[in-house]
C-alpha cells in the first residue's frame, strides 16, 4: 500500500489499482504479541485501513481476495482470480510487491514461533493455546 499511496501522491490523475490476495489491506503487525497474549481476540483490530478508506480518501482501487494467476509483461496484462472468476487487468506501469517470508532456523521441538502476518498469528495462537 505504501507504493500505491506514493504513486497517488506523485501522479494524482493516474489510475491506481492494487490486487491483494488476502483480505488484509493495511494492518498493524505490532499488535501480534498482544493478540497472542490474549489482550484482544478480535483479529479485525489488526486492520488500520479498509479498502473503502483507500477508495474514498486516496482514490486507490483495492481489490481484496484477488490472486494474480498469470502475467504477460509484453502485452501489459495480468490475469487474476477474484470471487471465483478469472479476470484480466491491463496496465501501463506495474509494481510487484509480493511480500516476504522470514528466514529462521528453529530447532525441532522449539517453543518459538514466527508470525510475520496477522493471518499466521491466528494459527500460532491456536498452537500456543494447545501447547
Amino acid at each position: 500500500m505504501s507504493a500505491a499511496s506514493r504513486v497517488r501522491r506523485l501522479q494524482p490523475s493516474q489510475e491506481v489499482v492494487v490486487l491483494e490476495a488476502t483480505s488484509l489491506v493495511s494492518h498493524a503487525p505490532c499488535g501480534i504479541p498482544y493478540f497472542l497474549e490474549g489482550v484482544f481476540s478480535d483479529p479485525s483490530l489488526f486492520m488500520t485501513y479498509t479498502p473503502e478508506f483507500f477508495r474514498s480518501k486516496r482514490n486507490i482501487d483495492v481489490r481484496t481476495g484477488a490472486a494474480v494467476l498469470e502475467a504477460d509483461l509484453s502485452a501489459r496484462k495480468l490475469w487474476y482470480a477474484q470471487d471465483g472468476f478469472r479476470q484480466v487487468l491491463e496496465y501501463d506501469a506495474l509494481i510487484v510487491a509480493i511480500g516476504a517470508r522470514p528466514v529462521a532456523s528453529l530447532e525441532t521441538g522449539s517453543s518459538s514461533f514466527i508470525t510475520p502476518q496477522r493471518r499466521s498469528s491466528s494459527r500460532t495462537s491456536c498452537l500456543v493455546q494447545v501447547g
